[in-house]
């Protein structure tokens, strides 16, 4: 990894707080409260932006991405893939504390499966993931798999038009279908026969910069199977792999420049009851003493534009220009 953050961590934690948005209220031990009081008081951001010590610099430029597009939609014309997740890292040095750049992003790029992970001094993971990967509540389980994606209009009307259009795009719905086929049989190994179902296909994400296609898949546990072996069988994510997995793996292995390390992992917890929610960690970065690596990327089909297939990087990319003030091209 190029930093020094674990491939796996794991938690066994004691206490926990409960925080009501609806009523405003926060719920738990008294000194959990305290603990998480003096944590909020932290780091405070004292400035419009951080300070950037280096430039964002990508470990695939604009004409590398575009060739490792080509030689995707190449093997999907041959038959070898339906779909592979490209992506690319890119890398900065910061004059500022984790906690003070979560807030930041938290701000700029908020997301329904937010997360920040404290991993010792100068270490953490801060996440704005919008997509659940895995949802266990009793012998239930949901993945909301997510594929296909519009930026933001500009004004209203525009706004309308793109939206309009991500729902009509023979590319992202293709690209959607085939993950939620994957997901399916990822989950129908482990699901009481006839219990896996899908909804809401397609339904549409709205986030702050970007818009997102995305369905739910439904399943039974099987009598016997625990949701730990759910989640390993599953893992990693079809959503950020591609289908089917093991070739998709084995070809992005040769075009991508960097491990991802936690980007495109998951973050998530699991109670005693086995209750638990997992996200799928996109729009997620590492620090590691100031230096932050966060990745981006996007499904390549047979139909996909390299140059389009950049763009979407760029646009998913947002909520980190914003949050690091940095007006130029990510």
């Amino acid at each position: 990894l190029p930093s020094g953050i674990p491939v796996i961590h794991l938690g066994l934690y004691e206490e926990v707080l409960v925080l009501d948005r609806l009523e405003g209220a926060m719920y738990g031990p008294r000194a959990a409260l305290e603990g998480f009081g003096s944590f909020e008081g932290e780091e405070a951001p004292d400035q419009l932006f951080p300070r950037l010590l280096s430039p964002p610099e990508s470990d695939l430029d604009r004409e590398s991405y575009l060739a490792a597009v080509a030689r995707i939609r190449r093997h999907c014309l041959e038959g070898d893939l339906f779909q592979a997740d490209l992506s690319r890292r890119i890398r900065c040095r910061v004059d500022e504390g984790a906690v003070s750049l979560f807030r930041r992003l938290a701000t700029t790029s908020p997301a329904p499966f937010s997360a920040f992970l404290s991993l010792g001094p100068g270490r953490a993971v801060l996440s704005s993931s919008p997509e659940e990967f895995l949802r266990f509540c009793g012998d239930r389980v949901l993945s909301s798999p997510i594929k296909g994606t519009e930026p933001r209009g500009r004004n209203p009307e525009e706004d309308a038009l793109l939206r309009t259009r991500l729902l009509g795009s023979e590319k992202d719905l293709a690209e959607l279908g085939m993950i939620v086929d994957l997901i399916r049989n990822d989950l129908g190994r482990h699901a009481r026969p006839g219990s896996v179902e899908v909804r809401g296909f397609p339904s549409l994400l709205e986030l702050p910069h970007v818009y997102h296609l995305f369905a739910e898949v439904r399943a039974e546990r099987e009598e016997g199977v625990s949701p730990w072996e759910i989640l390993l069988s599953a893992f990693p994510p079809g959503s950020i792999v591609g289908a089917p997995k093991p070739k998709a793996l084995e070809i992005l292995e040769g075009l991508e420049r960097s491990r991802r390390g936690v980007y495109t992992g998951s973050i998530g917890w699991m109670d005693t009851a086995l209750r638990g929610r997992w996200n799928v960690a996109i729009r997620t970065l590492s620090y590691d003493h100031g230096l932050l690596n966060f990745g981006v990327g996007g499904g390549v089909t047979a139909l996909s534009d390299p140059q389009a297939e950049w763009e979407e990087t760029v646009d998913k990319a947002q909520g980190f220009a914003r949050m690091l003030g940095w007006e130029g091209e990510l």
